[in-house]
C-alpha cells in the first residue's frame, strides 16, 4: 500500500552520488520541500558513515547553505574522497531524517503586518512555518524568503483564534506533522485594535477585543503546550506599549494587552520547570501597512456615534485619533518587530520582555513617571481638554 514505506534508500558508487526516496509524499502528508531536504541529509549521513565520520548534520552557513560534517569537511570533498572507494548503499527511516533538524513554529495573523513579516523572517531563518490566518486561501505556497537567505517551508492553516473548531484542526495538523519531535515555537500575533471612548463603546465590541487579543491567545496556547513541552520550545506573546501606560480612546486595546502581559508573565513562571521560555514583545508605534484599514475603523466609530456621544466626544476623539494616526503611520516597519520575535525564538537566553519600535522606550520611560505627570504629557500629546474644563 502506498505510503506505508517510510525509508529513504540510498546507493553510492565510484563517481556516482544519487538518492531515491521510496515514499508516497501525498499519502505521507509530507511537504515535498522537506522530503528533498531529508534526502540531502541522508546522502550526507551515509557518506559520513562510510568514511568513518560522525553523522553529518545540515547547518545554514552561507547563501549556499552547504552541508558540513563534524570535522568541518565539505560534502564535496567527501564525495571526491569517497569515489576512490568501493561504494555503499543503505536505508534511513524517513521520519528520522525529517524530524531531526527542522525547526517548526506556528505564527498567527500572517495575512498582513507584523504576522506576515514574522512569517517571512522565520522562513529566512530556516523554520518550517505553520502560517495561521483567517484568509480563504489555504494554498501551501508561501511568500518568498528574504533574498540571500536559506528558505524554510510553509504550511498554511485557516485559523481564527476565536474558533474552537479552527484551533482543534490546527492542533491536529501540527501534531500529525511534528510527531514526537514537538513544536519549537508559537508566536501569538493575531490581534485587533478597536478604538473608541469606553463610556460609549458597545460592550460587544469590548468583548470582541478581549476575545481576539486575550481569550483567543490563551485558547490556542493551551492545547499546543504539550507539543511545545516535547521540543522544549518557546512561546511569544505580542503585547503593546499600551500594556505599560494607557492611551486615550484605546482603552479596549490597553485592557486586552495588559491582560496578555499578565498571562505571559504567569506562563513564564509556570512553564519554567520544563525549560519552556515565554516571552512578551511590546511594540511601540508600528506602521503595519494597513493604514487605510485603521483610518476606516476610526471613521466608522465616529459615524456610529449617537448624537449624545458625538456631543460629548466627537471633537476630542477626532483630534486625538488624528494625532495618533499620524504617529502610527510614521512609525517603525513590521520587519523590525519580526526580527525581535525571531531573536526571542532563537536566543540562547531570551529576555522576559522586549521593547521594540518607534517611541517604545520613550513611552516605557514615561510610564515610570508619577501618574499626574503622565496624564499631563498625554493631554498635551493628544490635544485633550484640561481636567474640569468641560464641567458645567
Amino acid at each position: 500500500m502506498a505510503g506505508e514505506e517510510r525509508e529513504a534508500h540510498f546507493e553510492f558508487g565510484p563517481g556516482d552520488v544519487r538518492a531515491d526516496a521510496v515514499v508516497d509524499v501525498g499519502a505521507e502528508g509530507k511537504d515535498p520541500a522537506e522530503v528533498a531536504f531529508a534526502l540531502e541529509r541522508g546522502k550526507a549521513l551515509l557518506l559520513g558513515l562510510a568514511l568513518g565520520h560522525s553523522p553529518i548534520v545540515p547547518r545554514a552557513t552561507d547563501e549556499a547553505h552547504s552541508l558540513y560534517d563534524g570535522s568541518g569537511a565539505d560534502v564535496a570533498q567527501l564525495v571526491e574522497h569517497f569515489t576512490r572507494n568501493e561504494g555503499v548503499s543503505g536505508s534511513i527511516p524517513l521520519v528520522d531524517l525529517m524530524s531531526s533538524d527542522t525547526r517548526h513554529v506556528l505564527i498567527t495573523g500572517t495575512s498582513s503586518g507584523i504576522g506576515k513579516a514574522t512569517m517571512e523572517a522565520a522562513l529566512s531563518a530556516g523554520f518550517h512555518v505553520f502560517a495561521g490566518d483567517r484568509a480563504d486561501d489555504s494554498s501551501p505556497a508561501g511568500p518568498p524568503a528574504r533574498e540571500g537567505a536559506r528558505s524554510g517551508t510553509v504550511t498554511r492553516l485557516h485559523l481564527d483564534v476565536t474558533s474552537e473548531a479552527d484551533i482543534a484542526a490546527a492542533t491536529e495538523t501540527i501534531s500529525g506533522h511534528v510527531g514526537e519531535a514537538g513544536l519549537d515555537g508559537l508566536a501569538n500575533i493575531a490581534g485587533i485594535g478597536i478604538p473608541g471612548p469606553l463610556e460609549t463603546m458597545p460592550v460587544e465590541q469590548l468583548r470582541r477585543s478581549l476575545e481576539v487579543d486575550f481569550f483567543g491567545q490563551i485558547a490556542l496556547t493551551q492545547p499546543l503546550i504539550p507539543l511545545i513541552r516535547k521540543a522544549r520550545g518557546r512561546i511569544v506573546f505580542i503585547g503593546s506599549i499600551a500594556d505599560r501606560t494607557t492611551v486615550p480612546f484605546f482603552g479596549a486595546l490597553a485592557a486586552s494587552k495588559s491582560a496578555i502581559a499578565a498571562a505571559s508573565d504567569t506562563f513564564r513562571q509556570e512553564l519554567a520547570p520544563w525549560g519552556i521560555d515565554v516571552v512578551l514583545v511590546e511594540p511601540g508605534f508600528i506602521s503595519t501597512g494597513a493604514d487605510e484599514t485603521t483610518k476606516a475603523m476610526i471613521d466608522k466609530v465616529r459615524e456610529d456615534f449617537t448624537p449624545e456621544a458625538a456631543a460629548l466626544y466627537g471633537e476630542m476623539f477626532g483630534k486625538a485619533t488624528e494625532r495618533g494616526y499620524r504617529t502610527q503611520t510614521s512609525g517603525s516597519s513590521p520587519g523590525g518587530v519580526a526580527d525581535v520575535i525571531i531573536e526571542a525564538m532563537t536566543a540562547k537566553s531570551p529576555k522576559a520582555r522586549y521593547l521594540t519600535g518607534a517611541k517604545a522606550h520613550l513611552v516605557a520611560d514615561m510610564a515610570k513617571l508619577p501618574q499626574k505627570a503622565q496624564d499631563a504629557a498625554k493631554r498635551k500629546a493628544f490635544g485633550l481638554p484640561d481636567p474640569g474644563s468641560l464641567a458645567e
